[in-house]
């Protein structure tokens, strides 16, 4: 919890990182204790099925028919 930056959304759910740096330590457990539940009964909900990928160029001359290396 310590590396998230303030300011972030989800884009889906609309939830803010400010949520969770500033909530009192008790959150902490009580998510632990969820997603180790969730992870025993094999239920996910549908909404953390979502996701979104937002590609980061990291050079400008990148030509996409070339294979990456080390992919």
């Amino acid at each position: 919890m310590r590396g998230l930056k303030p300011a972030k959304y989800s884009g889906y759910a609309g939830l803010s990182t400010d949520y969770i740096i500033n909530a009192c330590d008790e959150l902490y457990v009580h998510i632990a204790l969820l997603f180790s539940a969730m992870a025993v009964h094999g239920i996910v909900f549908d909404y953390l099925l979502v996701s979104s990928i937002i590609p980061i160029p990291k050079a400008k001359n990148i030509v996409l028919s070339q294979p990456i290396i080390g992919a």
